[in-house]
């Protein structure tokens, strides 16, 4: 028990932060609104075409029908089914970051628990809770593949790639460039695997390339709209690690819109982006899993310049577990113990103090 103190705090603390004010008063707004309304309909009528209208991918409308069939329907209730893959993704991010050590998986672990992003989306009636939980399944399914490449680990990573693009329409960008870093790394020794793993995906995009055609290739008012700006960039990487979240919808061009809360929105991202980097220093894969974000970003860009979607931070959101994972990485391995207590307890203090005071 008391060897595993540490994971039991973090995951109550996390729990605690995405049941305060889930409870709330002006009820489901619009997307959520949709989501419900969709995941109501009987499969035989409106469902299939209610998931097509909406440009995404059907997953998430099985998981909130059949917790609506289990549990009833009120607001509660369907908030509680992203809680509940909110709560599991911190668990995940935990023995992510147990495959380098325990204070790696403590740290994401930690990260994911006091994040206002994931909080935020955990009480949300939305799919992007359990999008992230997928995506953390991804990455530890990619850490372990490539050290152990045995049937296990190979089920585990085809799991969570089919999850992703199952719950995503625009998964496969991640999914792509993950799988080449897989790819890279055991190719040479492992050909038929990896052979086997394109094979699969290969096949499983044919069976659903229907049903991702339609969803393209309908008219809809309710997703691509909005334009780019470079500050969008900066927004993605301060609603990921600082409080203040600010992409959620169309974010305003200016990146200091808000100068009383620049040292709350900058200084977690710093201390994120100071982890990130130092993570890469003598090793490979966590250079290549950085590449796979950066390129997964940049096919973003490309799409929101040319009109075909907005980009928003919650739509990069497969890349976060990533990030997380490597942010925790090079905090973890810095060798001054004092500096290591003083950056960790700033990062908490900005993240929790914003959170439970606004």
């Amino acid at each position: 028990m008391k060897k595993h103190l540490g994971i039991i705090l973090i995951f109550t603390t996390a729990l605690l932060l995405r049941l305060i004010f889930i409870d709330k008063p002006d009820g489901l707004w619009n997307d959520e609104y949709v989501s419900w309304s969709i995941a109501s309909k009987p499969f035989t009528d409106g469902f299939w075409q209610g998931v097509v209208s909406q440009c995404h991918m059907p997953f998430y409308y099985l998981y909130l029908k059949l917790s609506m069939f289990l549990f009833g329907q009120s607001d509660l209730v369907l908030r509680l089914t992203s809680v509940f893959a909110g709560i599991l993704s911190v668990l995940v991010m935990y023995y992510v970051g147990k495959e380098k050590n325990k204070s790696v998986g403590l740290l994401s672990a930690g990260i994911c628990a006091i994040s206002a992003f994931l909080i935020y989306y955990s009480q949300e009636v939305r799919f992007y809770s359990i999008l992230f939980f997928f995506s953390g399944l991804n990455l530890l399914g990619t850490i372990r593949i490539i050290k152990n490449p045995d049937k296990k680990n190979f089920i585990l990573y085809l799991f969570s790639v089919f999850m992703i693009l199952f719950t995503h329409t625009i998964g496969f960008v991640y999914v792509f460039f993950n799988m080449v870093v897989v790819s890279i790394n055991l190719i040479k020794t492992f050909k038929k695997l990896i052979f086997s793993l394109w094979g699969c995906i290969f096949a499983g995009g044919l069976l659903g390339l229907p049903l991702v055609v339609r969803i393209l290739t309908s008219q809809t008012i309710s997703q691509w709209w909005g334009h780019f700006s470079i500050s969008k960039i900066g927004f993605l990487f301060t609603d990921y690690f600082s409080p203040v979240i600010t992409n959620l919808t169309n974010a305003p061009d200016n990146f200091f819109y808000m100068p009383n809360l620049v040292v709350v929105m900058l200084v977690p991202a710093i201390i994120a982006l100071f982890g990130i980097f130092n993570s890469l220093h003598r090793n490979t894969l966590n250079k290549q899993l950085l590449l796979s974000v950066l390129f997964t970003v940049l096919v973003m860009i490309g799409a929101s310049l040319l009109g075909k979607l907005v980009f928003l931070t919650k739509y990069t959101i497969e890349i976060y577990p990533v990030l997380i994972y490597l942010a925790c990485f090079g905090i973890a391995k810095l060798e001054k113990k004092n500096l290591k207590i003083f950056i960790i307890s700033l990062y908490c203090l900005i993240s929790l103090g914003y959170i439970l005071l606004h």
